[in-house]
């Protein structure tokens, strides 16, 4: 007997009666296959690598609505996409991981030097020829000798303004 064939029997009179006869139903149960949204969304979640997880699933849900409309064939096809999506979602994320793990100390012993070296610079203080780092914070006495002046005097200049030149 086949998957998609039963055979039913059918009753008729007594058992000695009649002969027996046999019919043969197909029941078509066509299985349009899994959508693969729980893996999408994993992907979306975790693995979404260019945005490959994000599309994949959309192909997902795409598919379960096909198969809700009763397109077995389309909800394959996108099912299809949605599943080699995740694949490619799921290979490159992990590579990418993989590349990611032993380039973490070199990184944060680079910016460990970087420190460092800016520290010594700060401690030796300005080299000639070499200009300072720039101050996040103005030099107080700039400030009361620009706020001093009188815009009428720029011209003359600091040391004629105060009758000092």
């Amino acid at each position: 007997m086949f998957s998609g064939e039963q055979e039913v029997a059918v009753m008729g009179g007594p058992a000695g009666s009649a002969p027996m006869k046999n019919a043969v139903i197909n029941i078509q149960t066509e299985n349009p296959g899994r959508d693969h949204i729980v893996w999408s969304l994993f992907n979306t979640l975790f693995m979404n690598i260019c945005c490959l997880g994000f599309v994949a699933f959309d192909y997902s849900v795409e598919s379960k609505d096909q198969k809700m409309v009763g397109d077995i064939t389309g909800a394959q096809s996108h099912a299809s996409t949605a599943k080699c999506l995740n694949v490619w979602a799921l290979v490159l994320g992990l590579l990418l991981t993989i590349t990611a793990l032993p380039a973490l100390p070199v990184l944060l012993w680079f910016c460990r030097f970087l420190a460092s070296s800016r520290e010594q610079q700060l401690k030796q203080g300005p080299r000639i020829g070499v200009p300072p780092f720039p101050r996040s914070d103005p030099d107080p006495r700039a400030l009361c000798v620009q706020n001093t002046l009188d815009p009428r005097d720029q011209a003359v200049g600091w040391q004629g303004a105060a009758g000092l030149g």
